[in-house]
């Protein structure tokens, strides 16, 4: 009888860690993706790539920041402005502004050490050392400016450069003095690093030259340049007429286990490097939907922290492909959204449901409207407690550019509004961006099986009534309604 009774507290102590007041428990989303610059001249973007969701966070006007700081826990982001001359911190788990402090007219860089005390700022003719805490005091003048950090993961040296400069300096972050400076070779009078980023295990500098494509690979422990390979990624004329080049490196990143090299440029490629051979691999060409004849120019790049996705911004499509590395093809992309710089940052897990939602055809397809566009539509939902309530939060995308849709449900005995109308309707954006955030009671969700968005071709609601189906109503994307 004691053995069955411990095995019960066993299965009842398991049982537990899954399933809470009733209700199973999954966790979204795991990381964002962060990233500055751009078109967004006063934002900074926030993407939670599971949940399909992003926010714009507006900091103030003026100035195009060239790249953010992430504090270590990642949890705020240091914004420079050009104009004002200023630093704006932005929390990332709230998407709000919680301080700022004047900095000098011109800086564009920010970058934060692992310890999280000092901000390493840059702007077009010197850097700076600041105290990254309150009151974030000036440290020290450091040299010339740039338009590029990158810092050690022990925080001991950091590397600052820019595309006007003739050289690369070595900053001691612990005296904030420049230890040495590099020189690399110069493409007419100049070198043109664009982006610079430290090998996870601390050993190596990579750097994009973006007039001569060639790629630098800096020997961390000794300070000097131990490979060169020569890519077709790079345009001498590309600071006469920046948006008319059509091959020019933009921005890179490392691997989470620091095997690869990726680099986004204006050719459309991301070029893939072995950071052991040092040899260019096949690149993955980014083809974005619609297809054109035009290039898709990558000014951003970041990478999951799985090591198997690839976020690429495109500035003259003003969207950002989510692209498979196995596969190399465009799993989906966000519309209407870009940024010249991209971070995966680790996120907050939030307990709830999942809702997988999938594109229908169920009752036809709008006039004029190409099949697989309207089933290229995607979309997420997640239910979570809130005071006692449900709070049922859906974002899609791809859906019908500046076009009125609303939420319904579905049950054995019955339909309605989700959470009553209006409340269940949304407008999207230009670029076919959409999301809703319903409350209803615990008890409703027991009448409700499915989840139906519905598109509304004459841009109207009809409050409870959808509309005629097939004519101006019509089924986008359909959700069972989770297990609780």
């Amino acid at each position: 009888m004691r053995k069955i009774l411990i095995l019960l507290s066993i299965i009842l102590l398991l049982f537990s860690g899954c399933v809470q007041d009733g209700r199973q428990k999954s966790s979204a989303p795991e990381y964002k993706i962060v990233g500055g610059g751009g078109p967004y001249k006063e934002a900074i973007l926030s993407i939670q790539p599971q949940a399909l969701d992003r926010e714009i966070i507006r900091y103030g006007k003026g100035g195009m920041t060239f790249d953010i700081g992430l504090t270590p826990d990642q949890s705020r982001a240091y914004v420079a402005n050009q104009v004002d001359g200023n630093i704006t911190i932005i929390s990332l788990d709230e998407n709000r502004i919680l301080d700022r402090f004047p900095a000098e007219k011109g800086v564009r860089v920010v970058k934060i050490t692992p310890d999280g005390k000092t901000a390493y700022i840059a702007g077009n003719k010197k850097s700076y050392a600041y105290s990254a805490e309150p009151p974030y005091t000036l440290i020290k003048e450091i040299g010339a400016g740039g338009n590029t950090i990158a810092i050690t993961p022990d925080g001991k040296l950091a590397f600052i450069t820019g595309m006007m400069r003739k050289d690369l300096d070595v900053v001691d972050t612990q005296a904030n003095k420049v230890e040495k400076t590099i020189e690399l070779p110069l493409t007419d009078g100049k070198i043109g690093i664009i982006s610079m980023v430290v090998t996870p295990d601390g050993r190596e500098l990579w750097a994009a030259d973006a007039l001569s494509g060639d790629m630098y690979v800096i020997d961390v422990a000794t300070l000097t340049v131990k490979e060169t390979i020569a890519t077709e990624e790079g345009d001498p004329n590309l600071l006469q007429d920046f948006m008319a080049s059509k091959k020019s490196f933009m921005q890179i990143v490392a691997s989470p286990d620091g095997k690869q090299v990726y680099a986004g440029g204006f050719s459309g490629n991301v070029r893939v490097f072995d950071t052991e051979r040092y040899v260019e691999l096949e690149p993955i060409s980014v083809n974005l939907e619609p297809k054109s004849d035009s290039v898709n120019k990558i000014n951003g790049l970041a990478i999951d922290p799985q090591g198997t996705t690839l976020f690429v911004s495109v500035i003259n499509k003003n969207a950002i492909a989510v692209v498979s590395i196995e596969t190399g093809k465009v799993l989906y992309q966000y519309g209407g959204v870009n940024a010249a710089r991209l971070y995966s940052i680790s996120a907050r897990e939030k307990d709830g449901v999942n809702i997988e939602f999938e594109p229908s055809d169920k009752k036809g397809i709008p006039s004029g409207v190409d099949e697989a566009d309207w089933k290229r539509a995607r979309a997420f939902g997640f239910i979570s407690d809130s005071d006692g309530k449900y709070l049922i939060e859906v974002s899609a995308l791809g859906l019908r550019p500046n076009s009125v849709y609303t939420i319904w449900w579905r049950g054995r005995f019955g339909s309605g509004p989700l959470g009553g109308a209006p409340e269940n309707g949304f407008i999207t954006d230009g670029g076919g961006y959409g999301k809703a955030t319903i409350l209803i009671p615990r008890d409703a969700l027991n009448d409700m099986d499915e989840f139906v968005i519905l598109f509304h071709a004459d841009n109207r609601t009809y409050g409870a009534n959808p509309g005629k189906m097939g004519e101006t109503s019509f089924w986008h994307m359909v959700g069972k309604v989770p297990a609780l």
